[in-house]
């Protein structure tokens, strides 16, 4: 039986603490303690676009069922939205009081939820208005 890994991503100078896959599969996000997020190409594993902008360590990252958008979360108790194309940033989301380490979208794509820790709390947002 061969080997069935497909593709190995490298480039991350520290921890890689979250992952996800595009809605079509032809993209992989990943967010790591060296403060980045980093957008490959599924396929070849080139790196499309490395994202700075978190002042700490990364601690989750998410992409929007539709592709177009990435979310992350960092221990700066930020969230960013990221335009998936471009990597430019579309929205700074604050609000937690500690960090938040998880964050997920809601299927239709129009909530981001996202859980911090040690704080206990669970945040909704909106997608498009950053509220």
């Amino acid at each position: 039986m061969g080997n069935p890994l497909l593709t190995v991503f490298e480039g991350h100078e520290d921890a890689v603490n979250g992952v996800a896959v595009s809605p079509d599969g032809r993209a992989v996000v990943s967010g790591s303690s060296d403060r980045t997020v980093r957008l490959w190409d599924a396929h070849t594993g080139e790196e499309l676009h490395r994202l700075y902008g978190h002042g700490a360590e990364v601690t989750s990252v998410a992409f929007h069922p539709r592709g177009r958008l990435i979310v992350s979360a960092s221990s700066d108790r930020a969230l960013f939205v990221w335009d998936a194309r471009t990597g430019e940033k579309v929205h700074w989301l604050r609000g937690h009081l500690e960090a938040p380490v998880c964050v997920a979208l809601s299927p239709d794509g129009r909530l981001i939820v996202s859980g911090e820790r040690p704080g206990w709390r669970v945040m909704l947002w909106c997608v498009w208005t950053g509220v």
